[in-house]
Parts: structure tokens; sequence; C-alpha cells
């Protein structure tokens, strides 16, 4: 009777994703069901204590659906880690797939795979997987000029006595970084111009690190189904070996729990953690699920992507350090545009007849006009306007350039561009709306470039009186009404929802800015709901 193990096998190899017989470098297959497996180098046998136990064998234990497993636990005596003597090319797009599991709250704290070591400096090329200390994995990975970190939290531990799938793919072509655990996409990293991850030799179950055979650092669990193959994984192929192997831990489908799409957008400002690396954080997470949006754009991540993405169920697209993504849904492809720095999207699967398309940005802060305003420069309307073209107008306009053939289709699949536009709208500051504007007017360009492309404020659209709904997002720790100070007192909607497609109604849209102790960024955060309308009807509104 064919095995469960044979018949995953059978299924990727059909799909293209893992060969059956890894004979080949490009495709490796360490199933440990039968035969021996390589360690470290022998060295010369001379009677010692050393020598003795080298001439110790790996211990193995129960794997996944009949096979058997490496065991490198603590209840193994000898724990030596396999050297790969034949491992894929880094130098092109490649991917790593394997199997953990440790005893019940096993310490973590070392390495599970790579080739570099575990205590490796900053900026070292190679790549490692590992457990963290808290019990959950992370990877590490460098071209020698850039190192990138994947450290989810506790909820993703591996430590609870299951087999747990762990993978990751570079894929150069896309320039883009996929983490994978329990056949679920859990973060993607746009990685442009990342250079080869080539550097030591290939171990499993522990790093480069070769004293005492490597057992120092090597993993405390058990490992199965060791996999690396020369091309990315893909969502779907990942998902069929997990369930195939463990049908009842498959990952529900999400859906629409409230009958609308909720964005939010904010910038962040560090995670907070200008109130404390902790307790910043925490603060922003709080606001974050008690707004519960399905889609969140954010500004100014700076390494605390993975968290906020586990805090709200999420996954993770790291743009950059600046901008990402988090969405309950499954991100279908990710869409390169401009400078990572300033812009990047994603397209995103609600179901199987839906998909949206949604655009994060941040725009240069300067030109300072609340500055130049507040400082006395008496700069006429015409010349903040001409301040704008060098950095922010030319920016979006060439943003938006790129983005043409995603607005064309905007009726097919609607189109959202969020962030922090570091700007003023042509919307708020009109001729009847001068006292919070120390009397200006103006005809602010990125705005009205916005129009001009028929994309729609849905703030401004859901909230028309710019009086009573001012909508202010710089910034959430102004006194209201007083407008004559300096630049922190100088109010403005800098952030914005901009949507664009007859397939979305715009329902509600709200400036948040509370927090019960203290609000842990500079900007405010918006909000704002639409529902999916299946007949298209034509928009209305102030626009």
């Amino acid at each position: 009777m064919m095995t469960v193990r044979r018949m995953t096998a059978i299924l990727l190899a059909a799909i293209g994703l893992w060969s059956v017989n890894a004979a080949r470098a490009e495709e490796v297959h360490l199933d440990f069901d039968t035969g021996m497996v390589s360690r470290f180098e022998p060295r010369n046998l001379n009677g010692s204590s050393y020598g003795r136990v080298e001439l110790q064998t790996n211990r193995f234990c129960e794997g996944i659906n009949g096979g058997r497993a490496l065991d490198l636990s603590s209840r193994a005596a000898v724990r030596i880690p396999l050297l790969l003597e034949n491992a894929v090319n880094y130098d092109e797009s490649f991917s790593v797939a394997l199997y953990v599991k440790t005893l019940p709250e096993a310490a973590q704290g070392t390495a599970i795979a790579g080739n570099c070591r575990y205590e490796e400096a900053a900026g070292t090329p190679g790549w490692l997987i590992y457990a963290q200390e808290n019990g959950a994995w992370a990877v590490r990975f460098s071209d020698g000029r850039k190192t990138y970190f994947y450290r989810p939290t506790a909820r993703q531990a591996i430590n609870d006595g299951r087999f747990h799938q762990l993978a990751f793919s570079v894929d150069y072509a896309n320039e883009c970084v996929r983490f994978y655990r329990d056949g679920v996409c859990r973060a993607i990293y746009r990685t442009p111009d990342l250079g080869s991850l080539a550097a030591g030799r290939t171990v499993i179950g522990g790093s480069a690190d070769q004293e005492y055979f490597g057992q120092e650092y090597a993993f405390n669990g058990m490992l199965d189904e060791v996999r690396l193959c020369q091309q990315p994984l893909t969502d779907a192929a990942m998902r069929i070996e997990f369930e195939t192997c463990f049908p009842d831990r498959a990952a529900a489908e999400p859906r629409n729990r409230t009958g609308r799409l909720r964005l939010l957008e904010w910038n962040i400002w560090s995670a907070g953690k200008n109130f404390g690396r902790k307790v910043g954080l925490e603060r922003t997470i709080e606001i974050l699920r008690a707004a519960d949006p399905d889609i969140v754009g954010l500004v100014e991540t700076y390494g605390h992507g993975a968290e906020l993405a586990d805090a709200l169920d999420c996954q993770l697209y790291l743009i950059g350090d600046n901008l990402s993504i988090l969405s309950r849904y499954p991100i279908e492809q990710v869409i390169r545009i401009y400078d990572p720095v300033l812009s990047g999207g994603a397209i995103i699967r609600l179901d199987d007849k839906r998909k949206i398309a949604v655009f994060d940005l941040w725009l240069h802060y300067l030109p300072d006009y609340l500055g130049s305003i507040t400082g006395g420069e008496k700069k006429t309307a015409a010349e903040l306007i001409r301040d704008e073209e060098p950095t922010r107008h030319a920016e979006i306009k060439q943003i938006l350039a790129e983005l043409e053939p995603f607005l064309a289709g905007a009726d097919t699949v609607p189109v959202i561009m969020m962030g922090d536009f570091n700007g003023g709208s042509h919307l708020d500051w009109t001729t009847d709306n001068t006292a919070p504007h120390q009397g200006y007017a103006v005809e602010w360009p990125v705005s009205k470039t916005m129009q001009q492309h028929e994309l729609v404020d849905s703030y401004r659209l859901l909230n028309p009186n710019i009086h009573t709904s001012p909508g202010a997002t710089w910034s959430p720790w102004m006194i209201p009404g007083r407008y004559d100070v300096d630049r922190q007192t100088l109010p403005d909607r800098v952030d914005y929802i901009y949507f664009k497609g007859a397939l979305l109604r715009p329902l509600h849209s709200q400036v948040i800015d509370y927090h019960p102790v203290m609000f842990p960024s500079d900007h405010a955060a918006l909000l704002t709901d639409f529902a999916w309308v299946e007949t298209a009807e034509p928009e209305g509104g102030a626009q």
C-alpha cells in the first residue's frame, strides 16, 4: 500500500515543486527513511573522547506519516547536524523547506539549518533558519551588503510537540523572499538588488559552527522531509503539501465577517517605540486591534512588521524598512513600483471571484510647507505650489504613471492608494476655509493630480463639510483651534485613502487619534469601510 508520504512526494512532483528522487544538486531531499546520512567530515580516530563521539551514530524517531525523522532533541545521546556535500546554487533563485518538531516546551535558541554561523556578525553573507528563545522560528539572510530578518512572535512557536512545516523561498526574478509556516505564506519581503546568499557549506540541524561536531548550536528537536530546490515555492504547493500530511490542521480560508471591507492607513512613528520599545508597540497594537481592519497600510514600520502582523493574524508584505501592508486576505501578487522607500503594492484576493489592488505610499517630507507658513516666510500660494514640484508632485506623477495599467482596469480590480502624503489637499485649503490655514487657500498639486486620475478621496467624499469634519491627521497632539504658534500647532490632513473602481462603494470614514493613556504616534490613523457593489453603480459625492 502506498504511504501518505510517498503520495505527497508524487503529488508535488506532478505540480513541479519537488522531484521524487533527488539525484541532482538542484533538488536535495532528505527523508531519513533509509540508509546512512552524512555528518561533518571525519577526523583522525585516535581513541580520544573526541574520537569516540565521532563513532556514534545519529538517533532517529518516528517521523511524518510512518517514516522516520532525525532526532537532535535532548533525548538523543549524540546530536550531530548533517553536512550537505551538494547543495543548491545560492546565486540563483532557491527554496528551503523542512518539518521540525520538538519535545513539548523544549528550550530553544539555536540553529535549524543554514550555510553560515549562528552567531554571525551583521553583514556576513549566508542564510539561516533558526529557533528563537521565545519558541518561534526565524530566518536571517544577507548578501554581505544588507541583512534581513524575519522574526515572528511566539504566536508562531514551534516547540509545542507537533510537527511544523517551515520554509523560505528566494525569488531573484521578482525581487522578493517568501516565508511559510504550516502551509501558509506568513510574510513576503521585497528584496531589491539582493545579491548571492552563498557562504559556507550547508548544514541541516544546525549551523556552520563546527566545534565539537556542531552540537553546541544543534537544533533541540527533530527534522523530517528536508528539501532544497532551485526554484521559488508557490503558495498552492506549500498548502497542498501540508494539508496532505496533516489534513486536520488545514488553515481556514479567510472569510468576510462583517459584510464590509475595512482599510486602515497609519504612520505609526516607528511602531510607537518613542514611547517605549514594548509599551509603545503595545499601544499601537491595541489601537489596531480595536479598529479591526482587514487591510492595513503602514508607514514607518522599521523592524516591527512581523510583530504587528502576528498580533492581527495577518499576512505581511514588507515593501521596505519604511512601508508595509498587512492583510487578512491572501496576497496573490506583489507589485514593484518606483522606489520601495516611497511606494509598493499588492493584489489581494478576497475570495474566488474578487480581488483588489492595494498600494501603500509615503511621499517626501520636504518641503516643510507648514513650517514655511508658521515661520513667517511670507510665501505666496503660487510659491508653495512651485515648491512641491521637485519632490512630492514629481513622485506622485511617476507613481501614477507606473500604475496606469492598474488604474485602467480599476472597474474589474478596484484600486486603493493610501499612505502618508506629507501634504495638504486642495479640497481642504479652499477660499472659504482659510482660518485654520493662516489665511492661505492653496490648490495643492498632489491632491489635484490624484483627482485628475479619477482617484477619489474617501474621507472627504464621506465627510464633505470641511469646517465640521477637518479630518486632521497631523497631529493628534495639537491643541484644537490654535493656528498661530508653530508647526506643531498647525494641523492638517496629510494621510489619505484614495480609491478607484465602480465595484467599491465607501460607507464610512473616520480619523482615529485616541488611546486611553497616550496616543503612540505623531500621525492619526485613517479608516475607511467599503461595500462591494456586485453591479457597478455611478459614484456621487463632493468630488
